[in-house]
């Protein structure tokens, strides 16, 4: 009994991977309402892997039709770029790699905070002791200090590993049909 038990299970096992068999050649699926069919594009020559609910789907330039309501990322070497949930509709995909330029900021954003540190006292310093040397030293050294971090921070946010979402709107012309989209 135990053994024709199995027997059946393994049958029903086999017959449902047979009957989720693909469509027919030349048969096109319609895709889900409030799919999303999304572009998935690099900036630069290196590709990365598209990530859907944590699977690999594909590597870059690639174009996939997604069903609502899937967690989309890009693998990246330092850290995944999360997009989350995808409007429906056509969407491009568009990812930067992290900058080399990253560390000259986080370096900046550092060194000019020591600066900070160093300004401020000495203004405070200059201004109680009646110092106007100091005092405009102080000040001067904290205006460059905080210009130099503000820019660090900038240039650091410019230059991490990011990702756009950009919308496809189809037209008609006179001369033809494509899609638009800032490419």
């Amino acid at each position: 009994m135990r053994k024709s038990g199995a027997v059946l299970v393994a049958m029903g096992l086999f017959a449902t991977s047979v009957s989720a068999d693909p469509a027919p050649p030349g048969v096109v699926p319609t895709p889900e309402p409030g799919s999303t069919q999304a572009t998935f594009e690099s900036k630069d020559a290196k590709p990365f892997v598209v990530l859907v609910d944590g699977y690999a789907v594909c590597r870059t330039p690639c174009s996939v039709v997604l069903p609502p309501l899937r967690r989309v990322e890009l693998e990246h070497p330092d850290r995944n770029i999360k997009l989350d949930y995808l409007p429906e509709g056509s969407v491009i995909v568009r990812g930067q790699h992290q900058h080399p330029a990253v560390y000259v900021g986080l370096s900046g954003a550092i060194l000019s905070g020591f600066g900070l540190l160093g300004g401020i006292p000495a203004a405070a310093i200059g201004a109680v002791e009646g110092d106007s040397a100091v005092r405009n030293a102080g000040l001067i050294v904290m205006g460059a200090s905080a210009l130099t971090f503000y820019l660090s921070i900038k240039l650091g946010r410019w230059a991490r590993a990011q990702a756009e979402v950009l919308p496809v709107q189809p037209y008609v012309s006179g001369s033809g049909a494509g899609f638009a989209g800032s490419f």
